[in-house]
């Protein structure tokens, strides 16, 4: 398999989010600090994912990987050239599934991204920040370390099956 631009900062990402997460462990989970590291984790494995994304368009010779953001022009590319893609199909049944930890990863990015969502609970100078909410209330550290650490088993899936082709 020839060198792929996106495999080294896709990985990378991952790293960066581990060290994220080993971070927001250490803080109570209502400070701001740990709230910021969250939310920077899921902007790494987002950016993780995207870069993903690129690396199998990359790998299956699309001509312009770096325009890839989601599946749809993935799929549709590949469709055209009539290649069958276990990695994206298993990618597009993850993000099809509202329950899987990729759903909910890239449902969370989406949420803190748009402001949108609501604010997690934390308290800054004695100002509270934050409105009552069950959806952040469940990011954690421990959530946002298992998003993590299936990012990373997908890679190395997908890598195995792309040196195969």
């Amino acid at each position: 398999m020839a060198r792929n631009p996106y495999t080294g900062a896709c990985l990378q990402r991952c790293v960066y989010a581990e060290a994220l997460v080993k971070a927001a462990t250490k803080e109570a989970n209502t400070s701001v600090l740990s709230t910021a590291l969250l939310q920077s984790v899921i902007f790494q494995l987002d950016s993780a994912y995207v870069l993903h994304l690129r690396e199998i368009a990359e790998n299956y010779s699309h001509p312009q990987s770096l325009l890839i953001n989601d599946t749809e022009p993935l799929s549709r590319f590949l469709a055209e050239q009539g290649i069958q893609s276990a990695e994206v199909t298993e990618i597009v049944a993850l993000i099809d599934d509202n329950s899987s930890w990729l759903a909910q990863c890239l449902y969370a990015y989406r949420e803190f991204q748009s402001g949108l969502g609501v604010p997690a609970k934390v308290s800054h100078g004695g100002i509270d920040l934050y409105q009552d909410g069950e959806r952040q209330e469940k990011i954690s550290p421990e959530l946002v370390g298992r998003w993590q650490r299936a990012m990373l088993e997908l890679l190395e899936r997908h890598r195995a099956l792309m040196h195969e082709y």
